[in-house]
């Protein structure tokens, strides 16, 4: 905790100075998973990527005190000497705590616990003038709702305390497939039904391209420390592939069971990273062989840096819409049509959002997350119809009442983006937390034309 004191008054000391020149800046903290291109400029930015610790796991309060840049997958490892696991656990393990809190993040526990962020019950932030702070939702409320989902235009968070919940060895998880026959309808009653079953834990799903003879699958998990009967090798290493080639054996059932290690199920699509490893691999053909021969350079991290370094990131739709459960038919229908990515990924999320930047237009208990990751072969390489694709998504959430996630970039004008979110309590927040020198969400999240076209071919 003194290493963390010291290298905390270093960074207040650096805000300082930059708050008495009147200098605007910025904070590093190394790789990201959003698709916003930014680069390290030592004079204009402030380096915490050294606040990657874990400082305490306290079994008598369920909850661990860690620095932002602790990954998730450290995270894990160490609470589960403890028989504990985070409340929602984001999908890749590279994903930082900090990151979590201060972006967006939901996973297959969300439809019980909501976002990332609703987990976290205090924090250590720099104001923008260099006072340290703690925050939490009983102290400096307002300023807890603007740090959470707030993409670090507030200050900059040195210390999270994180909710943990008891945990077990494995999960067993069910699938519950949905023939082409059922379609929409019968996929979206599925998860309805999930999230009423109190037996399970998680709930998450995906929706397959056509022609398929499964339309989606259903994801359901429960915690368990039972050894499975049987182990058989996995069908692939790409969860989205094994969830959607079922064994032989279990083809006369509309649902079969296995069980994974924990940590295996907590992480599951971050080999492939979801399915956008596809465009990682570009040229060379997305096969068992070659996923097996390059499966180190596979994982989450380094398919999103390759795909920095290709330029793919300003090409691949890449949302995640936040909608009224009521209206992920009509989202996906028009998605479907107009849009044709494939899968989609289907989360539902119990919400009581405290950020003020994710203040949903409709009030309802479970909202649905559908997230959109790939790229229509005609606008990787056009950006103009990108630009326009990206524009019609977006127009389309606004108008389900539904909200889109920050981490891409966003192509509303900026009087259309404030017409989404509060303005003025957003500047009238910044403004008394000294926060005038950092970047403007606007301008951090906002599209930024063209940019330079890939030379990888796919």
């Amino acid at each position: 905790m003194d290493t963390h004191k010291f290298e905390v008054r270093e960074i207040a000391k650096r805000v300082r100075d930059f708050h008495r020149a009147k200098k605007p800046f910025r904070m590093y903290h190394g790789s990201s998973y959003n698709t916003h291109s930014s680069g390290y400029n030592s004079r204009t930015m402030i380096d915490i990527t050294h606040l990657r610790h874990i400082l305490a796991i306290n079994t008598m309060r369920n909850c661990a005190v860690v620095e932002p840049n602790v990954s998730m997958g450290q995270l894990v490892k160490e609470t589960l000497k403890y028989r504990l696991i985070p409340i929602v656990v984001p999908s890749f393990r590279s994903i930082t705590v900090g990151g979590a809190f201060s972006g967006i993040a939901a996973e297959s526990s969300s439809y019980k616990s909501g976002y990332f962020s609703q987990s976290v019950t205090r924090v250590e932030v720099v104001l923008g003038n260099g006072d340290r702070v703690k925050v939490s939702c009983e102290e400096h409320q307002e300023l807890f709702s603007g740090l959470a989902g707030g993409l670090g235009t507030f200050g900059i968070v040195t210390l999270l305390e994180v909710s943990l919940m008891p945990a077990m060895e494995r999960i067993e998880i069910t699938y519950s497939l949905i023939p082409d026959s059922g379609g929409r309808d019968e996929t979206i009653a599925a998860c309805q039904k999930a999230i009423g079953n109190p037996k399970y834990e998680f709930v998450d799903g995906m929706i397959f391209k056509p022609p398929s003879p499964i339309y989606a699958v259903i994801v359901q998990g429960r915690m368990t420390d039972e050894s499975p009967r049987k182990t058989s090798p996995r069908k692939d290493s790409w969860f989205y592939l094994h969830a959607a080639t079922r064994p032989i054996e279990t083809w006369n059932s509309p649902t079969y069971t296995e069980i994974l290690p924990i940590a295996d199920y907590l992480f599951r699509y971050d080999c492939g990273a979801y399915w956008l490893g596809k465009l990682a691999l570009g040229i060379f053909p997305c096969n068992s062989v070659t996923k097996k021969l390059i499966s180190p350079w596979l994982r989450a991290d380094r398919i999103v840096t390759a795909l920095h370094k290709a330029g793919h990131t300003q090409h691949l739709i890449i949302q995640d819409a936040v909608l009224p459960i009521e209206n992920a038919d009509k989202f996906i229908h028009y998605l479907e049509d107009r849009v044709q990515i494939y899968p989609l990924w289907l989360c539902p999320v119990r919400v009581n959002s405290i950020s003020i930047m994710q203040q949903h237009p409709q009030s309802a208990d479970i909202l649905i997350n559908i997230g959109i990751r790939g790229c229509p072969d005609d606008t990787l390489m056009e950006y103009d119809r990108f630009k326009t694709m990206s524009q019609h998504i977006e127009s389309r959430i606004g108008e389900l009442g539904g909200l889109k996630w920050l981490y891409p970039p966003v192509f509303c004008t900026e009087e259309e983006f404030w017409k989404i979110h509060d303005l003025g309590k957003y500047n009238e927040l910044r403004e008394k937390n000294h926060a005038g020198l950092l970047l403007n969400v606007y301008e951090k999240v906002r599209a930024r034309g063209k940019i330079r076209k890939s030379n990888w071919t796919t």
